[in-house]
């Protein structure tokens, strides 16, 4: 009984002397001079809304100069809320290493089109919400025009949903029209053709119809032979010559 007791007694004393040795790495820390800021964002090889010298001045504007503050001093959660204000930015995390260098990592939002009207000139990203245009880049993405309103974005994030998922048609579609009906229109890369979806119903089943189409009819006539495809009527792709 009496060893067990004593055996309690040191475990007990071993996870004070932890806690105590935490307790004093901490306030360390805390005191140490920041020791530089180290910027990344993490898919800058594929998207270029956002570098390291816009995110640096963000910060020294809002937060002065870093030198010779200490650790304790630096308000991360702070810093993270700004950064996560600029419209390009979709998530930011901010932290200070234990050699006390402050480090931010960004993930930038995706657009997935840009639309382009008297009304809208903006991106759409791919959660379906508007983004505003850069300065600093510019995306490759299928152009939205016509009469857009913003009832239309939800649809017009469905059929981006559904071309984005496929190779062939992701590389095809380089731009979705609307009309005053509200009816959609497609302009390929290849052969430069109009395609007719017309409105968003039956989405899976007219992709599907279009996929056919290329894989049937283009590897016998290629792209050039027609210059419209019409999907709207039920089991039947019909295609207008040049």
């Amino acid at each position: 009984m009496i060893k067990k007791g004593f055996t309690y007694l040191l475990y007990f004393i071993g996870i004070g002397t932890v806690v105590a040795l935490m307790g004093f790495a901490t306030v360390k820390h805390s005191q140490k001079n920041i020791n530089g800021l180290d910027i990344s964002v993490l898919d800058y090889d594929s998207v270029k809304f956002i570098n390291d010298e816009l995110v640096r001045r963000l910060v020294e504007s809002k937060f002065d100069s870093l030198n010779f503050k200490k650790c304790s001093q630096i308000d991360v959660a702070k810093i993270e809320k700004e950064v996560r204000k600029l419209s390009s930015v979709k998530k930011a995390d901010a932290y200070i290493d234990i050699d006390g260098k402050l480090s931010i990592k960004i993930v930038q939002r995706k657009p997935v089109a840009r639309v382009y009207t008297d009304k809208f000139n903006c991106y759409i990203d791919d959660n379906g919400k508007m983004m505003p245009l850069s300065l600093l880049y510019s995306a490759d993405v299928p152009l939205i025009m016509g009469k857009v309103k913003k009832e239309n974005l939800e649809e017009v994030y469905t059929l981006l949903t559904f071309i984005r998922k496929n190779v062939v048609l992701n590389e095809q579609i380089v731009s979705i029209s609307i009309d005053k009906n509200n009816e959609y229109t497609f302009r390929t890369r290849k052969g430069n053709q109009v395609i007719e979806f017309g409105r968003v119903e039956d989405v899976e089943e007219k992709f599907n119809k279009l996929l056919i189409y290329y894989r049937k009819t283009v590897s016998d006539f290629g792209w050039e032979r027609y210059k419209k495809i019409n999907l709207e009527f039920a089991n039947q792709v019909v295609c207008t010559k040049r």
